[in-house]
């Protein structure tokens, strides 16, 4: 199942993300010194372990680099009686300018999965369709990931260059890509018929695979106007009512759709014969809740 074989990135970065020798890399961004060292400190493990904490300011790396000499299982002892600051690598240096330039590769890699585009699917061409899907969200999972198959590949090279450049086990939250994750949670995505979904989304690393991608979830359904769909009888009604011409809100097919599913089947399309359903593409201008013998109808008019 896919909740087996992914998890988020607050579980696959928290900060032990260890390489085989122990040495690690974690984020402290716009941290003070002490601050610093107390990463430093919570990261440590094992005697001979080399940690450095990274400061990323704006795609500028500040990594400051700590020694542990031993460990102290009481906790009786300073920090600094244990712990050791080696140096401190700055812009400009080998370490920093490695970090740098693969955070701007996988920047540019992570806009590049996130750019919107149009749902190009036979079962999925308007929101009035894919409301009544209860499994869009994991549809589109797939859907999105193989759109994007060549870009999320090229990041996953790059996290592994990046790691095999500084030798030490690198976690996707030292790079400027955290905070666009992060301050990006709704992606929007549009449908032939120029509806479109509003959709919240996970980073996940498939953990037989080791590849990212992200995982979707909580869509909200909008139709051509921005008007959020309503899923419920009294929503749909109100819905109706208050839209002078249905046509403009998205593919009327689709929109007949999801009034019938919504009513379960008591819609009404007028103009072509007193209550006609049968035949032809039906041109939905104008819809109101009416009660026709003694039932609540969804009654479309065409003028």
């Amino acid at each position: 199942m896919l909740k087996s074989l992914l998890f988020t990135l607050t579980t696959l970065f928290s900060p032990h993300l260890y390489a085989g020798n122990f040495d690690i890399m974690l984020p402290c961004h716009g941290c003070s010194d002490w601050k610093m060292q107390q990463v430093a400190q919570n990261a440590a493990s094992q005697a001979g372990q080399t940690i450095y904490v990274v400061d990323n300011r704006n795609g500028q790396f500040y990594v400051t680099e700590y020694y542990v000499d031993h460990i102290d299982p009481g906790g009786m002892a300073a920090a600094n009686e244990w712990l050791r600051e080696i140096t401190r690598h700055t812009p400009g240096s080998e370490m920093s300018n490695d970090l740098a330039f693969s955070d701007a590769r996988i920047t540019s890699i992570t806009n590049d999965i996130m750019q919107p585009f149009t749902i190009d699917s036979a079962s999925h061409t308007s929101a009035f369709k894919s409301i009544d899907n209860s499994d869009f969200a994991n549809w589109f999972t797939d859907h999105h990931y193989s759109k994007n198959l060549e870009n999320f590949n090229l990041l996953d090279a790059e996290l592994a260059g990046a790691a095999s450049n500084v030798t030490v086990s690198v976690g996707i939250n030292v790079f400027s890509i955290s905070a666009t994750f992060n301050s990006t949670p709704i992606l929007e995505y549009s449908f032939a018929d120029g509806t479109k979904v509003q959709i919240k989304f996970e980073v996940l690393r498939n953990i037989n695979t080791g590849k990212y991608q992200l995982q979707f979830k909580e869509p909200k359904f909008l139709d051509r106007n921005g008007k959020s769909i309503p899923k419920s009888k009294p929503g749909l009604t109100d819905y109706i009512n208050d839209s002078t011409n249905l046509e403009e809100n998205g593919d009327n097919e689709a929109i007949k759709e999801h009034i019938n599913y919504v009513f379960e089947g008591n819609v009404q399309y007028i103009g072509f014969g007193e209550g006609n359903t049968g035949g032809g593409r039906v041109e939905i201008l104008d819809c109101r809740i009416e009660l026709r013998n003694n039932v609540e109808v969804v009654a479309c008019y065409r003028n």
